[in-house]
C-alpha cells in the first residue's frame, strides 16, 4: 500500500527534489514509525533530524493555501534564484536604458560643443567692445574730475565769502544788543525822575515771586531737583533703548546683505557675533552705569523724604502758633455796591497759604507799592480779618509733586496708580497678559513710558515671530535624536526673547512694559497684533505659524503681475487640497462677497485673517470633523495616540515628530494627554500646509474621503436652501466650513500612495517607517513562536 502511494507520488511530481514529494515522504515515514516496534524511537529521532535539516525555520508566504508555511531549503534557494534572474533581467534592461541615454548625452555635448566655440567668438567680440567702452569711460571720468575740482574752488571761495558775512551779521547783532540794553536803562531811568509808571517796569513789578527759604523749603527744592534728575534718567533710558534697537536693526540689515555676497559662511557668523557681543556689552555697560546713578538717586531721595517728614512732624505745632498769632495782623480787603449791604472779597491781591485768604496786609508776605483800583460804583471799604484756615506747609503755592522715582519705585506702589490689569477697559486677553507680566513675572509700571507706532509694534512683533521660527527649526533638529525634546512655551520664550536681548532684567521688563502699552492700545484695530496677544496669553499655539506659512505662499504668487481670479483659485487649491469643487466655488463667492470684488494679497490675507477670528476657518473646521470621528467617548478631547492614527490616516506624509512637538506644546495648556479637539484642529492645519510649503506647494493628500462626502451633502443642502430662499451664496452662508480643493481622491488612489515609498521626490518619515518594521518583526515572531508551540 505505501509503495503503491508512494509510486503515485513519484509519478505526479517526477521532478525530484520536489516539496510535495518530501511532505508526503514524511507523511509516510510517521505512519510507518508506530509499526517498527522497538525501532519507532530510533526512527522518529532521526526523521526529526532529517526534517529539521530539510525544512526552515523561518515562514514563507505564497499565493496559494496554506499562504504562510515553512518549505525546503531547496525551494527557498529555487525563491532566492528566481529573484536574482528578475533582478539581473531589470539590470539588463536598465543598462540598456543608460547607455542609450548616454549615446543621446553624446550628442547633445556635441552639439553644445558648438555652441560653446560660437559663444567663445562672441566673448572676444565684446570684449573688444567692452575695452573701447572702459576708455570711454575713463575720458568721462577725467573730465567729472576736473568738474568737481572746479566745483570745490568754487563752494570754498562762497565758504569763505558767507563766513565772512556771518560773523559781520554777529558784531551787528552783539552791537545792536548792548545799544538795546543802555535805552532800557535810561528808560527806568526816565520813569522814576517823572514818577510815572511805565508798562515795562510795572510787568517786572508783576513777575516778581515771592520767595521764602526755610529748612522745609530748601529739603522741598531739594526734592524737586531730585525728581527732575529721575525724569531725565528716564528719558535717557528711553534714549539709549531706542539707539540699541536701531543698531541691532542696521547689525540685521548688514547681516542681510552680506548674506548675499559670495564669502565663508563661518567667517560671516563669526563676525557678526562678535559685532553683536560688542553692540550688547557696550550696552549692558552703560545702562548698568545708568541704574547705579539712578540707585544712588533713589537713596538719596529717599534721605532727602525722610528729613523732611521729620522736619515737618518737629515744626508742625510751632509753625501753627506762629500762624495763629501773626494771623491777627492780617487784613482782607472787602467792597460793598449796595451801600454796606453786602460786602465782597477784593481777590486781586497775592494769596496767602497761612492766612487762607487774599490778604491786603500780612506779615507772611513783602507789602506792594501798587496803587489799588477801585471800581466805579463801589460805595464802602472795609478791612476784616481772614477766617480760620490754617496749613501746615509753608510753602507758598502749589504743593510739591511727586517723589517716586522716575522708573519705578520699589517700595511704594500708592502713587503708581492701578496696574494695566486692573483697569476695566482693558480686554480680557490683554488684561492675562498683564496679569502673567505683574504677577509671575515680577513685572514693574514705569512712570514714562515709550510711545509705538502701529508698524513699529507690527516690527517688534514679526521680529519675535522669526527668532521663534528660527528656536524651534533648533527644536526640530534635536527631535531627530532626543524623543523627549519639546518646544518651550510662547509666553516663556517671549520674556527669555527680552531678557537675552537687553541682558538686564529691569531693562527687559520696561521694554516689555512699553510694547504691551503699545500692543494694548492696538489690539481691537488690527488682527495680527490681537493674534500675538492670544499667543502669549497661551489661547493658540500654531496659528502664527499658519498665517507665517500662508504669507509664504501669497508672496510666491506676487510675481509683478496683477493678482486674479486664477490666482487665486490656485491658492485655494493649495490651502484647502481635496474637497469638492463647489466647496472651491462657494469659497471664491465668500472672498468676493468680503472684498467687494478686489483682488489683493492683502485682502486675501485680510479674509484668512477675518475667518480664523470669527472661527470659520475652512481647514479648522474640516479637520475638527475628522479629529470628532476619533473622540469614542465624546469628551471633546484627544489623547496623543488617538490624535497620531487620526493625522496618519488623513495627513499621510506629516512627520512623526511635528505630530510629537506640537502636541507637547498644546499640552502645556490643557491637561496631560488631554488636548482639546479645536487645539488639535489647528495644529492639523498647520501640518498640511507646512509640507507643502516644504515639497515646492505641492496640494497635499488629505485621505477623509467621508468627511468630504459629508461636506459635498452640506454645501448641496446649503445651495437648495438658498435657491429656495431665493438668495445668492454670500458671505457667512457656508463660510467654514469647509474650504475648496479639487476633486477628491478615489480609495484606489489613495492605496497606490500609501504602497509607494517616494511620491514626488518626497521621502517618507524614517523615525515612522522603522516603528512599522519593529511592529510588524513583532508579529512575525509572535506567529513563529505559535507554530512552534503548535
Amino acid at each position: 500500500m505505501y509503495e503503491v502511494k508512494l509510486k503515485e507520488v513519484f509519478d505526479e511530481f517526477p521532478q525530484s527534489p520536489h516539496k510535495t514529494r518530501v511532505r508526503e515522504s514524511f507523511n509516510m515515514l510517521e505512519e510507518i514509525i508506530p509499526c517498527l516496534g522497538n525501532f519507532a524511537p530510533i526512527v522518529t529521532i532521526l526523521k526529526d533530524e532529517i526534517h529539521r535539516s530539510v525544512y526552515s525555520r523561518n515562514l514563507t508566504s505564497s499565493e496559494t493555501e496554506p499562504f504562510v508555511e515553512r518549505v525546503p531549503f531547496f525551494c527557498a534557494a529555487g525563491r532566492v534564484d528566481e529573484a536574482r534572474q528578475e533582478e539581473a533581467e531589470k539590470a539588463n534592461e536598465s543598462l540598456a536604458e543608460l547607455q542609450q541615454r548616454i549615446r543621446f548625452r553624446d550628442y547633445d555635448i556635441q552639439i553644445l560643443y558648438k555652441k560653446n566655440m560660437k559663444l567663445k567668438e562672441d566673448i572676444s567680440d565684446y570684449q573688444v567692445k567692452i575695452q573701447q567702452l572702459n576708455d570711454k569711460i575713463k575720458s568721462l571720468e577725467d573730465q567729472c574730475h576736473k568738474q568737481e575740482i572746479e566745483k570745490g574752488e568754487a563752494t570754498y571761495y562762497h565758504n569763505s565769502k558767507e563766513d565772512t558775512l556771518k560773523r559781520e551779521i554777529e558784531k551787528l547783532q552783539a552791537t545792536l544788543t548792548q545799544k538795546n540794553n543802555i535805552i532800557e536803562k535810561l528808560t527806568v531811568f526816565k520813569s522814576a525822575y517823572n514818577d510815572s509808571t511805565d508798562s515795562s517796569f510795572e510787568d517786572r513789578e508783576k513777575n516778581k515771586m515771592e520767595l521764602i527759604i526755610d529748612s522745609i523749603g530748601m529739603v522741598e527744592y531739594d526734592i524737586y531737583q531730585a525728581e527732575r534728575l529721575q525724569e531725565q534718567f528716564a528719558e535717557i533710558l528711553n534714549y539709549q533703548l531706542d539707539d540699541f534697537e536701531m543698531a541691532l536693526s542696521q547689525l540685521r540689515k548688514k547681516k542681510e546683505i552680506l548674506q548675499g555676497v559670495v564669502i565663508n559662511e563661518t567667517e560671516r557668523e563669526a563676525s557678526y557675533a562678535l559685532e553683536f557681543h560688542e553692540l550688547v556689552a557696550a550696552f549692558r555697560k552703560r545702562i548698568s552705569d545708568l541704574l547705579e546713578e539712578q540707585r544712588l538717586l533713589k537713596a538719596h531721595t529717599k534721605s532727602l523724604q525722610q528729613i523732611y517728614d521729620n522736619y515737618a512732624s518737629d515744626t508742625k505745632s510751632i509753625q501753627r502758633t506762629a500762624d495763629g498769632a501773626l494771623k491777627i495782623y492780617s487784613s482782607v480787603l472787602q467792597f460793598s455796591d449796595d451801600a454796606c449791604e453786602t460786602f465782597k472779597t477784593y481777590k486781586k491781591f497775592a494769596y496767602c497759604g497761612k492766612c487762607g485768604d487774599h490778604t491786603a496786609i500780612c506779615p507772611h508776605k513783602l507789602g506792594n507799592m501798587d496803587p489799588i483800583p477801585i471800581k466805579p460804583h463801589s460805595t464802602h471799604l472795609r478791612l476784616i480779618r481772614p477766617g480760620l484756615k490754617l496749613r501746615t506747609s509753608c510753602k507758598i503755592g502749589e504743593k510739591p509733586p511727586n517723589i517716586e522715582s522716575a522708573f519705578h519705585n520699589e517700595e511704594s506702589e500708592d502713587d503708581i496708580g492701578e496696574n494695566e490689569d486692573e483697569q476695566l477697559m482693558v480686554t480680557k486677553t490683554m488684561k492675562m497678559a498683564w496679569l502673567e507680566y505683574y504677577d509671575f513675572r515680577q513685572g514693574y509700571k514705569p512712570k514714562f513710558t515709550r510711545t509705538f507706532n502701529l508698524g513699529r509694534a507690527l516690527d517688534y512683533i514679526q521680529e519675535i515671530y522669526e527668532a521663534r521660527w528660527a528656536y524651534e527649526d533648533k527644536v526640530d533638529e534635536n527631535a531627530n535624536f532626543d524623543d523627549e525634546c519639546s518646544y518651550m512655551k510662547f509666553s516663556d520664550f517671549f520674556y527669555d526673547f527680552f531678557n537675552q536681548r537687553y541682558q538686564i532684567q529691569e531693562v527687559a521688563l520696561k521694554a516689555i512694559h512699553d510694547l504691551f502699552t503699545a500692543i494694548s492700545k492696538f489690539e481691537t484695530e488690527n488682527h495680527n497684533v490681537a493674534l500675538f496677544i492670544r499667543h502669549l496669553c497661551g489661547l493658540e499655539d500654531v496659528t502664527w505659524k499658519y498665517i507665517y506659512d500662508a504669507r509664504k505662499l501669497f508672496a510666491k504668487y506676487n510675481d509683478g503681475t496683477p493678482f486674479s481670479p486664477t490666482k487665486y483659485r490656485q491658492i485655494l487649491n493649495i490651502l484647502y487640497p481635496s474637497r469638492p469643487r463647489e466647496l472651491n466655488e462657494q469659497m471664491e463667492l465668500e472672498y468676493t462677497a468680503f472684498s467687494k470684488n478686489k483682488y489683493t494679497l492683502e485682502m486675501v490675507e485680510e479674509h484668512l485673517m477675518h475667518m480664523i477670528f470669527k472661527q470659520i476657518e475652512p481647514n479648522v473646521k474640516f479637520f475638527t470633523l475628522c479629529l470628532k470621528r476619533y473622540d469614542y467617548q465624546e469628551t471633546g478631547v484627544l489623547q496623543f495616540e488617538d490624535f497620531d492614527e487620526a493625522l496618519t490616516t488623513c495627513i499621510p506624509f506629516a512627520q512623526a515628530k511635528h505630530k510629537r512637538l506640537m502636541y507637547r506644546l498644546a499640552e502645556q495648556h490643557s491637561a496631560h494627554d488631554q488636548v482639546p479637539i479645536p487645539r488639535l484642529a489647528m495644529i492639523a492645519s498647520y501640518l498640511m500646509i507646512h509640507e507643502s510649503s516644504l515639497h515646492s506647494w505641492l496640494p497635499q493628500i488629505i485621505n477623509a474621503p467621508e468627511v468630504v462626502a459629508q461636506l459635498g451633502r452640506m454645501v448641496d443642502t446649503a445651495g437648495k436652501d438658498s435657491d429656495k430662499s431665493g438668495s445668492g451664496g454670500g458671505r457667512g452662508g457656508f463660510s467654514g466650513g469647509l474650504g475648496a480643493g479639487g476633486d477628491g481622491l478615489t480609495q484606489d488612489d489613495v492605496d497606490v500612495i500609501l504602497k509607494t515609498d517616494n511620491i514626488h521626490g518626497i521621502n517618507l518619515d524614517a523615525r515612522a517607517v522603522e516603528e512599522e518594521e519593529k511592529r510588524m518583526k513583532m508579529r512575525v515572531d509572535m506567529a513563529m513562536a505559535q507554530a512552534d508551540r503548535s
